[in-house]
């Protein structure tokens, strides 16, 4: 008997969430091309995955996502991310976007300081999943 240590949450064209229950993490993929719009969708997602599955540790892959979400930034910071702070997760492995674009609104949402959250930024999926591991 094989044991499934993954279950799907969400699943749209521009955002998957599993609850991987062996790591006890979100992993988030981002899909396709960014937009304020489907940023938003993709963000209330999250809140309600971990309102609904409460992890402190997050899996967040923009490898597949292209494209500048600055024009979200501000969404995400006065609103999103207060909602964020009270779900209990402290700790986001974030597996950045080879798109140029993408990299530049990663680094214009990370000089706000997330308080009591941990984020590291990696190039690759398995480096970020050992981290999160390790803590």
């Amino acid at each position: 008997m094989t044991t499934v240590s993954t279950i799907n949450l969400v699943k749209k064209p521009f955002i998957a969430i599993e609850l991987d229950t062996e790591n006890e993490w979100l992993y988030i993929n981002w899909l396709g091309s960014a937009n304020p719009e489907t940023g938003i969708a993709g963000c209330e997602d999250i809140i309600q995955a971990l309102e609904k599955y409460p992890v402190q540790k997050i899996l967040n892959d923009n490898r597949n996502l292209t494209g500048s979400w600055e024009d979200g930034i501000n969404w995400l910071l006065q609103s999103w991310f207060p909602r964020f702070l009270g779900v209990g997760c402290f700790y986001i492995a974030w597996v950045q976007s080879s798109c140029p674009k993408g990299q530049a609104s990663l680094g214009q949402a990370l000089q706000h300081e997330i308080p009591n959250v941990s984020v590291l930024v990696f190039d690759d999926l398995e480096t970020a999943a050992s981290w999160l591991k390790e803590i």
